[in-house]
């Protein structure tokens, strides 16, 4: 258990209200040189020759970190952070890798809609997020996008429809990821 709490009250709040943060430089060089190193091994590729790529991949569905206690989502940072928002009740998974490979050929534009995470299919009681990058990356540049504030229309939703958990509202006639977003 960390002494100390890596999360102060103004980030809380920040957090409660939009539904993210942003920490910049949270996690230790040593961890995510170790984290590229296993992702560039198991694309058999590496960050110097991008005409290697295998762009085909855009995650590593079943990829398992060596060893196991090393992923993402058992880091000690990211666990203590959990543990101050969820006081132990988050579970916590195992941090997937999702790539997405940079396109210079192409504008970047704000997404029209996204998507929440684990509801149906495989069922996992997600009530905590965290994304990493492993490299820099430039506004613009791709990446995660989340919409401020979609916590709060996700809430009401399921507040609304709670028999809808199980990931049914997909089939739902007429069904938007705009009702998480409030996207215009």
């Amino acid at each position: 258990m960390h002494t100390s709490l890596p999360i102060d009250p103004h980030q809380i709040e920040h957090f409660k209200t939009h539904g993210y943060l942003v920490l910049k430089n949270l996690l230790d060089e040593a961890s995510l040189d170790q984290w590229r190193e296993q992702i560039w091994r198991e694309l058999g590729s590496n960050f110097e020759t991008p005409k290697t790529w295998p762009r085909d991949r855009g995650g590593l569905d079943g990829y398992e970190y060596k060893p196991s206690e090393s992923s993402f989502g058992l880091h000690p940072t990211i666990t203590s952070i959990a543990e101050q928002f969820g006081g132990g009740d988050f579970v916590l998974g195992d941090g997937i890798p999702i790539i997405r490979w940079p396109d210079p050929e192409q504008e970047w534009k704000k997404p029209q809609a996204g998507h929440i995470d684990a509801y149906g299919g495989r069922w996992l009681p997600f009530m905590f997020g965290a994304t990493a990058y492993l490299y820099d990356v430039e506004p613009g540049g791709g990446s995660f996008f989340f919409w401020p504030g979609s916590h709060i229309a996700a809430h009401r939703y399921f507040r609304k429809h709670p028999e809808q958990v199980d990931g049914s509202f997909l089939q739902e006639e007429g069904f938007s990821w705009n009702v998480f977003c409030d996207n215009p």
